[in-house]
């Protein structure tokens, strides 16, 4: 089996499973249910007009989800040997995902990029080093702009 085609099996099984928990988009009580499905150590970093909760995994990646000050979820990003859960961080949002990472050519599909009005996400890297962003344009504060997801 190739690389591309491993990559593929692995995000097909990824994106595959159900979400227990929805945090882009969600409450950010939302970010606790996702450190207990992750079985991740918390680390809240305040910043400029949001707060980004980190949840690191005992397989070393790390996600940050980015919270408004009214305590949404309005950005995730991962950086790991793995993906995470996108269904987990994506919640709802998966769904335009999948459709998106499915209608791209083959030879893109190791760096999906699904940009729409109200959903954008961005995944790459490579083997042992995972990474992806995910936002939602419409609930990004007040002067914070996208490259604050990162």
């Amino acid at each position: 089996m190739r690389f591309g085609q491993k990559i593929m099996l692995l995000a097909a099984f990824l994106l595959g499973s159900p979400a227990a928990w929805a945090a882009l988009g969600q409450p950010v009580a939302s970010v606790e249910n996702d450190r207990v499905n992750m079985q991740g150590e918390l680390k809240v970093i305040p910043g400029a007009g949001f707060n980004v909760h980190q949840i690191t995994t005992p397989a070393g990646v790390a996600v940050k989800e980015y919270v408004t000050p009214s305590g949404v979820v309005f950005g995730v990003s991962w950086r790991g040997p793995v993906f995470p859960d996108l269904s987990l961080l994506l919640g709802k949002y998966i769904t335009q995902f999948q459709r998106g990472a499915s209608s791209q050519p083959s030879y893109r599909r190791r760096h999906i990029m699904v940009h729409t009005a109200d959903f954008v996400a961005e995944t790459g890297g490579h083997m042992r080093d995972l990474r992806g962003v995910a936002y939602l344009p419409g609930l990004l504060p007040p002067g914070v702009n996208q490259t604050a997801v990162k």
